[in-house]
């Protein structure tokens, strides 16, 4: 017998009787953490940066060859892409969907058929 008794409990914590107060969210090693680790603030976050990133490697396209932009790429959008995967990386399906729509158009804009 399973029985669900979910209460809310507000906890105080102190330290040398200076009380610590509680976030919705927090920010550690550059990974943003909320109360429910959700991954919903991180991603948006993150979303931000790959599309930057994604300009970036569409403008450059037109000036540079393949070598450089495939350093751009791993400098800038694989570098974002994969830090801290291995937290968020259970996150649900549909919370990093738009991550993967993102690596594709950055790997199309390193597609060496269309380059010149």
């Amino acid at each position: 017998m399973h029985m669900n008794n979910h209460k809310n409990v507000n906890i105080s914590v102190s330290i040398n009787h200076h009380p610590i107060s509680k976030h919705s969210s927090l920010k550690y090693l550059g990974v943003i953490l909320d109360g429910k680790l959700n991954w919903k603030l991180p991603m948006e976050k993150l979303i931000t940066q790959l599309s930057k990133s994604c300009g970036m490697l569409f403008k450059l396209k037109h000036y540079t060859n393949i070598s450089v932009l495939k350093s751009v790429y791993f400098a800038l959008f694989h570098s974002y892409l994969t830090y801290s995967i291995l937290n968020w990386g259970r996150a649900n399906k549909t919370t990093f969907l738009p991550l993967i729509r993102f690596q594709k158009k950055a790997v199309r804009t390193l597609d060496i058929t269309k380059l010149k």
